[in-house]
């Protein structure tokens, strides 16, 4: 036993790449683990302090904030990691702090003009899209927002690029859901307008944590600058992937909203917020990953990628089994938490789960084609992806209700993953799946 342990540790003191991605990468997770669980508690306090149709008009409001929130940020957020990642390998952190002001100086105007929009949109909005005209008041909240939002994950992104896991952590999922679980436990929450405001309200606290905490770091005046066309121009390629993303991620939940009904929304809200118990394996190993396959991409260290790609999978399905199987196999006790009525997504949640589950079985595909030059190839699957997830699920939406939804996204989830598992092998080499170790390169 002794021995077996000594050659674990030498094996991981051989492999310095797996090493970190071990050390950090259990950082990341145990860290992504604390945020999920405080999102997890304060949305099942929220949903059992407002109701299922206060939440619903909670969460449609929410969804739609961070729909725009993402577009807003044209691609800049996944972009810079790359950018900073690659300035911090040639030690120029001056050009590290340079990208970081061009995309802000970028997103911050365009989330303004979304914002303004959303304003002047919200009644006509909730009246004739959504049925319901009492969905305006957050909607109005949340666009206030938007450009803070957009600002908090650029800033979580960026801090990704300096491999600053704990910082980026704090300010995308720990900030948040902390501030507003301690308000939602008093009595000042009483409704989704209320939500809304304190929601907007930690996000701004967030951010202020984000900048401050890369101001520690590399400082705000101390930059190289970086025209905004290049900046424009670099992200565009992300942009587009990253609206492939956008729709799988929200606008499952936007749908049933605008064909099923708010108290529906609520529940399919929560069964996805629940799903990301088994996701939020992959965003935490990649939080680490992406700077890591960006250098060894860099440096033509081929063998090296190989390999902590299919270690990085590994460890994210070994870290997935637990939760995944407590999802499904207990759905409607999980969903029973958030209060009445909410289990009727039992269905809906066991779907969803199983598509997370090949979402983090081929590893971190996606994010390989991304940090390798293959953003175009990415892109074109995720919205092709998309669009096929929209398509059934509007069409399903109307006979399956919230079950049909979940079938949609289910289905462009896998598609996009094997999808990309096939691009990978094609243009890399290798496969990312462990089982599929001695299917080599010729």
């Amino acid at each position: 036993m002794k021995s077996r342990a000594a050659a674990i540790r030498t094996f991981i003191a051989k492999d310095t790449h797996f090493g970190e991605l071990l050390s950090k990468g259990l950082l990341a997770f145990a860290l992504r683990l604390t945020g999920a669980l405080l999102a997890f508690i304060m949305q099942v306090v929220l949903a059992r302090a407002i109701g299922v149709y206060e939440f619903g008009l909670f969460a449609l409001a929410l969804t739609v904030s961070m729909l725009l929130a993402t577009i807003s940020r044209f691609g800049l957020d996944v972009g810079i990691v790359k950018m900073i990642a690659k300035a911090i390998a040639l030690e120029n952190r001056l050009l590290a702090t340079g990208w970081l002001v061009g995309a802000v100086v970028t997103v911050v105007p365009i989330s303004v003009v979304i914002a303004f929009l959303v304003l002047a949109g919200a009644e006509w909005s909730s009246t004739t899209l959504f049925h319901d005209a009492a969905l305006a008041k957050p909607l109005k909240v949340f666009a206030f927002g938007i450009p803070v939002i957009a600002l908090m994950m650029l800033l979580a992104e960026a801090h990704k690029g300096l491999k600053n896991m704990a910082a980026s952590a704090f300010v995308q999922g720990i900030i948040v859901p902390g501030l507003v679980l301690v308000v939602a436990t008093s009595e000042l929450v009483r409704g989704a307008n209320d939500v809304a405001f304190v929601y907007v309200a930690a996000c701004s606290v967030s951010v202020l944590f984000g900048a401050y905490w890369w101001q520690a770091a590399h400082g705000w005046r101390r930059a190289e600058r970086v025209p905004a066309g290049k900046v424009l121009g670099f992200g565009w390629p992300f942009f587009l992937a990253g609206l492939g993303t956008l729709v799988l991620t929200w606008a499952d939940t936007l749908i049933v909203g605008l064909f099923v009904d708010v108290a529906h929304a609520a529940i399919y809200y929560a069964a996805s917020r629940l799903v990301l118990l088994t996701s939020f394996i992959l965003i935490a190993i990649n939080a680490i990953s992406a700077p890591k396959f960006t250098a060894l991409h860099a440096t033509g260290d081929m063998a090296g990628l190989q390999r902590l790609a299919r270690q990085s999978t590994a460890l994210m399905i070994l870290l997935a089994v637990i939760p995944t199987f407590l999802l499904v196999s207990m759905p409607g006790f999980w969903l029973g938490l958030f209060g009445e009525h909410f289990d009727a997504g039992k269905h809906a949640l066991v779907v969803l789960t199983i598509g997370q589950a090949v979402n983090v079985a081929c590893g971190s595909v996606g994010l390989l084609l991304a940090m390798t030059g293959h953003e175009r190839t990415m892109r074109n699957i995720l919205l092709a992806t998309s669009f096929l997830a929209v398509a059934l699920g509007v069409v399903l939406a109307r006979e399956f209700g919230i079950t049909g939804v979940a079938y949609s996204t289910a289905i462009g989830t896998c598609v996009w993953n094997i999808w990309m598992l096939f691009e990978v092998r094609q243009k890399l080499g290798f496969w990312t799946l462990p089982v599929l170790r001695l299917a080599r390169n010729k």
